[in-house]
């Protein structure tokens, strides 16, 4: 490999390494300041992969990924889309494509469309070349995009553009099992520190964020933060993708011999080694899930606990050799983080999962928010109202009896669709669907014990994830959208790398 790749490849990785650092500790990336450095370092990463294609000979460039690049025409489609929301239209156009954008448009800005008609038309001192022109000017003013917030819209295409771009770079960059370790590796240190922050946070009874950040959306106790994040649900998604990487991780780690034969005394011996080889990892594995379950989202732990399910069903039906080693350190994990959560106090958690006994007070303003997003989609069905434009066209919808602002509708899917309509939500999250089951395929046919646990545990944070976005908008927090795309990204890198040995499982 020339020596001048090199130095690319490990800037390019250490950026990565610093956006998976930076955006969580940042509050979850949602201030601008924040979510700018993420997309400036993302900018800055993608034109050095610009430059290295043009220094050096890409025949040089060794285990080069086979990427299928018509699995990223949904993404593109989606930013095509986007783009087409922000281009101004004449309102002929605008009243074909989305008929309530031009009556909204008609009402909110009377003059409008009518402007074009009235002006200039009955100017005496005017050549008809000259009111011609200036019926031309002011038609041309008055071509609006679909998108009813243009500046909002233009704000969240540049973070898909920033979490594609890294999904990008991953996949056409990390081609070596150490690089992808490296990454992971990153992924779940962060999620320890963060998970371990929450807990001396709790433990210490702040109502600040680091002892000193009062956050604006939650003051008094309880406090609605947890770890990093402003809101404890979105801390509670993050680590419902980092838990199963990390038990994915540990699997690829596992031999298949493990706890198979010998006396039930030799049985144990076994499973005391392999503790003790991984008891920091174990610990860190522990520590996480403690901190999930004490976040006491209802909704992060429910899809948490989903999604272990899915792990599990799939490694005893794909790789039914490794189910007693997987099952047993497992199941020794969770029982681990159950004494532990004994141990800190389990009766707060006990109390809001018992509230679930009654889901008309669990959030009884929801169903009917989701109702009238409902209502929105059926208004504005193929293009939306523009990406990122939910809060401004929802108080128009809004029949909640409450003098609460919703930014958000709580749930993705239904904000996606009030956004960009169905032809957006089919690019965008067909596009996903789609590296998904290619991931799937190709993992079932693996045996690499590290591509093995590192698809599996990357697949299982996306589903739990995605489960957890129908109660809630965790694609909204950029930390979280972006340690999405780049799981995504590792777990697709996975399955597709290459081994200089051949496949064996380990022994």
């Amino acid at each position: 490999m020339a020596p001048n790749l090199k130095v690319f490849d490990r800037i390019i990785e250490g950026g990565l390494i610093f956006i998976i650092v930076f955006t969580p500790l940042a509050f979850g990336a949602v201030h601008v300041a924040t979510y700018t450095v993420m997309e400036l370092t993302v900018i800055f990463l993608i034109v050095l992969w610009v430059l290295k294609l043009f220094l050096v000979n890409q025949k040089v460039a060794e285990r080069k990924i086979e990427i299928r690049y018509s699995l990223l025409l949904p993404f593109f489609l989606f930013i095509v889309l986007i783009l087409f929301q922000m281009l101004p239209l004449p309102p002929s156009v605008i009243k074909y494509l989305s008929p309530n954008t031009y009556k909204l448009y008609e009402q909110t800005l009377p003059s409008w469309h009518s402007s074009i008609n009235s002006n200039f038309i009955n100017s005496d001192n005017s050549t008809n070349r000259e009111v011609a022109s200036c019926k031309s000017q002011v038609a041309i003013q008055n071509w609006m995009p679909i998108s009813i917030y243009k500046h909002t819209t233009k704000a969240e295409l540049f973070k898909i553009l920033a979490y594609i771009g890294v999904f990008f770079l991953i996949i056409n960059n990390l081609v070596t099992e150490e690089q992808i370790k490296r990454l992971v590796v990153a992924i779940i240190i962060m999620g320890s520190i963060i998970a371990f922050l929450g807990i001396i946070q709790m433990a210490s009874g702040t109502d600040k964020i680091y002892w000193f950040w009062q956050s604006v959306y939650w003051k008094g106790k309880p406090p609605g933060f947890f770890g990093t994040y402003v809101n404890r649900n979105h801390f509670a998604g993050y680590m419902e993708m980092v838990i199963p990487l990390a038990i994915g991780f540990l699997i690829s780690y596992l031999p298949v011999s493990s706890f198979q034969g010998g006396s039930w005394r030799a049985r144990i011996a076994s499973l005391e080694s392999r503790i003790s080889k991984n008891i920091l990892f174990i610990f860190v594995i522990v520590l996480m899930i403690a901190a999930l379950f004490l976040s006491l989202s209802r909704g992060g732990i429910i899809c948490f606990l989903l999604s272990i399910l899915f792990l599990v069903n799939f490694l005893l039906f794909y790789h039914r050799r490794r189910k007693r080693s997987t099952a047993v350190f497992l199941i020794s994990i969770f029982i681990v983080s159950a004494l532990f959560l004994v141990w800190v106090g389990i009766s707060p958690l006990l109390d809001r999962l018992a509230s679930l006994r009654e889901p008309d007070k669990v959030s009884p303003l929801r169903p009917v928010v989701y109702k009238d997003t409902i209502n929105i989609v059926s208004d504005f069905p193929l293009v939306g109202t523009g990406l990122g434009t939910f809060e401004y066209i929802y108080p128009r919808y809004k029949t909640v009896k409450t003098n609460l602002f919703f930014e958000h509708t709580h749930n993705d899917y239904l904000e996606l669709l009030s956004d960009t309509g169905i032809s957006g939500t089919l690019f965008l999250v067909g596009g996903v669907l789609l590296f998904l089951i290619v991931i799937m395929k190709r993992w079932a046919k693996r045996r690499n014990p590290f591509v093995v646990g590192m698809a599996l545990g990357g697949t299982t944070g996306i589903l739990s994830i995605l489960f957890h976005s129908t109660v809630d908008f965790n694609m909204h927090i950029p930390a979280n959208a972006m340690l999405f795309f780049i799981i995504l990204a590792l777990s697709y890198a996975a399955v597709h790398m290459r081994s200089h040995h051949r496949e064996t499982l380990r022994h």
